[in-house]
């Protein structure tokens, strides 16, 4: 299998297992703010991680279909991903080995979907 291929069809893994697992947080911390009354103004990260996650799953499907919208899709989320998790490293000054583990993984991330384009495409 050339290197194109397995790295396209590692991207679209990761974009679903990635955009699946984010979309159900996302959700499932809806539910739980739900059942609070009179949190205000705390939406906005859920709802964010909701969003995020089917961004993901939207690039995942649409590199599966082959459409010309799930390469940039899915590269701008994992990027402004790995933005946030830079972020919040500086505010952990680096001590948080959760927020390494996504750094890698959105890289990894990144590096199948980089690697992958030119069979997207064929």
């Amino acid at each position: 299998m050339p290197a194109a291929r397995f790295a396209r069809m590692l991207a679209i893994v990761l974009l679903l297992v990635e955009g699946a697992s984010g979309a159900s947080v996302g959700v499932t911390l809806l539910i739980g703010l739900a059942e609070r009354a009179g949190v205000n103004g705390a939406i906005s990260i859920p709802l964010g991680i909701l969003v995020y996650g089917l961004a993901l799953v939207a690039a995942g499907i649409g590199w599966i279909l082959r459409r010309r919208w799930g390469w940039p899709l899915g590269t701008a989320v994992i990027v402004l991903g790995l933005a946030v998790l830079a972020v919040l490293l500086v505010l952990e000054r680096g001590n948080d080995p959760v927020l390494l583990g996504g750094v890698v993984i959105w890289l990894i991330t990144l590096g199948a979907l980089l690697g992958g384009r030119s069979a997207a495409q064929a």
